[in-house]
């Protein structure tokens, strides 16, 4: 099916396997937009390191259901710790970028967003040995003018986004559950939405602390129902979220509750979550279902 939204743009929807992705946001326990910008980049490193044992933890966990996952690194981590990315690499599983500072794309122009993205995608292929095809928005943010977001992420030489949240809009278009082709003047970039689900009067996500927040008998049922529609979810965690000791920053009341509620129990949760369902990653969906694609 296709849709032109504009004489530039054509919006494709993807084949549905009725699969879920499972995906990981490699980054710090302090890495949380707009806060972790006021610690400054060249701090860092003086802060307790906690990236390494969290993220092999999730690993771990992943070993036991053989499951392959799409790993997002914040290049910064992966430049300073290559380890993490070898070892995700070793065990089969593929590097993605999630940005190179994880910064706020609001405040980027278009050119230094191209340069970010850029130069993460070239560190985490020198070490991984591996090419890099997908990369996410921190925060899932989005600029109000998405073309360009999307013409500098393709002019960059990835091959697929999972950025935009599956009731946002691009260019007046809502966007749904199932993977899309998003063609803009002959070059392609495939786009995985976040998935999102309504209690209302509120609207969540499948992933990170509304995970940790909803009782996993709503949680299982609300995934159960997605998957009788044959409906994908696009799953995603951090390592931070498998951490109940890590330290604690001074946030607004709101988003304090939302990163920290839970962390003792959210490794459990986890384990439940593998146990009831299947996942694969992006990688593979492509190259399944779009041979000209090889992530060799």
């Amino acid at each position: 099916m296709e849709r032109n939204s504009s004489p530039h743009i054509n919006i494709r929807i993807c084949p549905n396997s009725n699969v879920n992705f499972f995906s990981i946001d490699v980054e710090e326990w302090f890495n949380i937009i707009p806060y972790d910008e006021a610690l400054k980049v060249e701090n860092w490193l003086n802060f307790p390191k906690r990236i390494e044992k969290n993220f092999f933890k999730l690993l771990d966990l992943l070993d036991n259901y053989n499951i392959k996952t799409t790993c997002f690194f914040v290049a910064f981590y992966a430049k300073h710790y290559p380890n993490l990315v070898t070892e995700a690499v070793r065990r089969g599983h593929y590097p993605a970028s999630h940005s190179f500072y994880h910064r706020d794309i609001s405040k980027l122009s278009p050119e230094e967003f191209f340069e970010d993205i850029s130069d993460s995608k070239k560190i985490i292929e020198d070490i991984s040995g591996k090419r890099v095809y997908g990369f996410r928005a921190p925060s899932f943010y989005v600029p109000n003018d998405k073309i360009w977001f999307f013409e500098k992420i393709i002019d960059a030489g990835y091959k697929y986004d999972s950025s935009l949240l599956e009731t946002t809009k691009f260019n007046n278009l809502k966007i749904g559950a199932n993977p899309l082709q998003i063609e803009i003047e002959g070059k392609t970039l495939f786009e995985f939405p976040i998935s999102t689900f309504r209690l209302p009067p509120l609207k969540f996500t499948f992933g990170g602390g509304y995970f940790r927040f909803i009782p996993f008998w709503l949680y299982k049922n609300l995934f159960f129902r997605r998957t009788l529609r044959q409906s994908p979810i696009v799953f995603y965690t951090h390592p931070r979220e498998i951490d109940p000791d890590q330290p604690r920053m001074k946030l607004p009341p709101i988003r304090y509750f939302r990163t920290y509620v839970n962390l003792k129990n959210n490794e459990s949760k986890l384990l439940k979550l593998l146990n009831s369902f299947n996942f694969t990653n992006f990688e593979i969906y492509i190259e399944r279902h779009f041979t000209e694609y090889n992530y060799e």
